[in-house]
C-alpha cells in the first residue's frame, strides 16, 4: 500500500477521495478488522503525507537524473572546431545501439546522449521518442526536457550577470550570451520560428560585443556569418565571411580563415556567381590542401559521419580532384540530406569550363 502511494503527485495524495485503491483497501480492511484495519490504514496514510516527499515517478526520476546534463556540455563549434567534430564523432557508435533490439543497451545509449547533449545527440534522442520500448521513450523525453532546461537556465543566469556587470565585464558577457543563444538555436530542440528568434538574439549580443570591445574578433565574425547564413541573409553572410577570413589571417587562425572561405564559396555557388567562385578558390591553395588531407583522414576513420563527408567533399571540390570527387559522390546514401548539394557542387566542378564560358 505504501509503495502504491509513491506513484501519486502531492496534489493527488492530499485528497484521499482521489486515491481509488487506497480508499477501497481501507474499506475492506475496516470491514474485516474494524479497529486495527481502520487505525492501520489511517496511520499509513498519515505517514505518507507527512514523511514521503515523492513528486511522482516521472518527477522523481527527473530529479535523480538532473545532474547528468548539468555540466557545460554544449559543443563550441565556433571557438573550438576540433572539440565540435569530436563531440559529433562520439555519437557514431550509438547509432548502431539504437537500431538494435536490446532495451538495456538502448537505455544506456539514451543516458549517454543525455550527458553529451550535442545537437546530433538531441536529434537521436528525438528519434528515440518513437522507440518501441516505453522506458526508452520515457528516458528520452526526460533527457530532452533536462537539456532544454539547462539552455534556458544558462541564458537567464548570464542575463542576470549582465544586468549587474561593470562596463569592463560587459563585452565578455555579451559574447557569452551570444554563444548561449546560438547554442540553444542550434540544439535541434526548437522549431524553425523559435530557432530564428534565438539566432537574432545571438546576433544582437555578438554585435554588442564587437561595438563595446572595438575589436574584429575572427571567431565572432565567423559566428555572425553562420547566423546570417541560417537566416538566409546573403549580403550579411558574405560580408561577414569575408571580414572573418581577413581577421583570421591577421590572427594566424589558418583553419578558421579556410572555413570562412568555404562559407563564402557556398554562397557564391548558390548564387551562380562562378567567376568570383573560381577567383576565390585560387586565393588559398595551401589552406585548401591542408584541409583536404585533414578531413580525408577523418573520413577514413569515420566514413558514416555526414558532417565530415560534407567538409571532405568541399575540400576535394576546391582542390580540383575530379576523379576522387566522382568516387566520393558514388558513396552517397539515398537518404543523405546533403545529397542534392553534393551533386550540385559535383556538376559545377566537372563542367566549370563550360559554365564560365556561358557566364
Amino acid at each position: 500500500m505504501k509503495y502504491m502511494m509513491y506513484a501519486y503527485p502531492p496534489d493527488e495524495v492530499k485528497d484521499i477521495r482521489n486515491l481509488y485503491y487506497f480508499s477501497h483497501l481501507t474499506g475492506w480492511f475496516s470491514f474485516f478488522m474494524p479497529g486495527i484495519g481502520l487505525f492501520g490504514c489511517l496511520t499509513v496514510y498519515w505517514s505518507i503525507v507527512t514523511f514521503v516527499k515523492s513528486k511522482g515517478l516521472a518527477e522523481d526520476y527527473q530529479e535523480e537524473t538532473s545532474q547528468m546534463v548539468e555540466e557545460e556540455s554544449l559543443p563550441d563549434s565556433v571557438k573550438n572546431h576540433d572539440a565540435f567534430v569530436s563531440n559529433e564523432l562520439n555519437v557514431e557508435p550509438i547509432r548502431d545501439i539504437l537500431s538494435s533490439d536490446d532495451p538495456d543497451m538502448k537505455r544506456g545509449a539514451v543516458d549517454y546522449l543525455g550527458r553529451i547533449a550535442t545537437p546530433e545527440a538531441v536529434r537521436l534522442l528525438r528519434q528515440c521518442l518513437a522507440d518501441d520500448s516505453p522506458e526508452v521513450r520515457f528516458m528520452s523525453h526526460t533527457m530532452l526536457g533536462r537539456i532544454d532546461e539547462t539552455h534556458i537556465r544558462r541564458i537567464k543566469d548570464i542575463q542576470n550577470d549582465l544586468s549587474k556587470a561593470s562596463s569592463e565585464d560587459q563585452p565578455a558577457l555579451q559574447e557569452k550570451l551570444g554563444y548561449s543563444y546560438k547554442a540553444y538555436a542550434d540544439s535541434q530542440l526548437l522549431e524553425e520560428s523559435t530557432r530564428d528568434y534565438y539566432l537574432k538574439q545571438s546576433e544582437k549580443a555578438y554585435l554588442a560585443n564587437l561595438t563595446l570591445s572595438k575589436s574584429d574578433n575572427p571567431n565572432i565574425l565567423y559566428t555572425l556569418a553562420l547566423i546570417y547564413t541560417t537566416l538566409d541573409d546573403s549580403e550579411n553572410a558574405k560580408s561577414y565571411f569575408e571580414k572573418g577570413r581577413i581577421s583570421a589571417l591577421k590572427n594566424n587562425a589558418y583553419m578558421l580563415a579556410l572555413r570562412n572561405l568555404l562559407g563564402l564559396a557556398e554562397w557564391l555557388y548558390k548564387e551562380s556567381n562562378y567567376t568570383e567562385l573560381i577567383d576565390l578558390i585560387k586565393t588559398m591553395p595551401d589552406a585548401i590542401e591542408k584541409g583536404y588531407h585533414e578531413y580525408k583522414q577523418l573520413h577514413q576513420d569515420n566514413p558514416k559521419n555526414i558532417i565530415i563527408r560534407k567538409l571532405l567533399f568541399q575540400f576535394t571540390f576546391l582542390s580540383g580532384r575530379k576523379e576522387e570527387s566522382q568516387i566520393l559522390q558514388e558513396t552517397f546514401q539515398e537518404d543523405d540530406p546533403l545529397k542534392d548539394a553534393h551533386i550540385g557542387l559535383m556538376s559545377f566542378w566537372l563542367n566549370r569550363e563550360n559554365i564560365l564560358l556561358e557566364h
